[in-house]
């Protein structure tokens, strides 16, 4: 998809919230955003088998799994490729 990709130092960004109450809020939304999708991913990881876990896959990202590489999205739920390969066949 169409993006483009910035940067901005953690020492630049933290002054920015320090002294921007918005940019504060954002930094909080989007930072407690990253931690559910973290904590959700590791709960996957731990609680769920290889097939459980690329359901999940394809219900939490659509349609990504046809745009990046198989051996990527095993790696990201901690299978072998060969593993994501016999799921995929089944």
């Amino acid at each position: 998809s169409n993006c483009s990709p910035m940067y901005i130092s953690m020492e630049t960004l933290l002054e920015l919230v320090r002294n921007n109450l918005e940019a504060a809020r954002v930094y909080n939304r989007l930072l407690s955003m990253s931690i559910r999708k973290i904590m959700e991913h590791e709960k996957i990881l731990a609680s769920c088998d290889a097939r459980e876990r690329y359901r999940w896959f394809i219900e939490t990202y659509p349609g990504l799994a046809e745009q990046i590489n198989k051996k990527d999205i095993a790696s990201y739920l901690n299978m072998s490729p060969e593993t994501l390969s016999r799921i995929l066949k089944n």
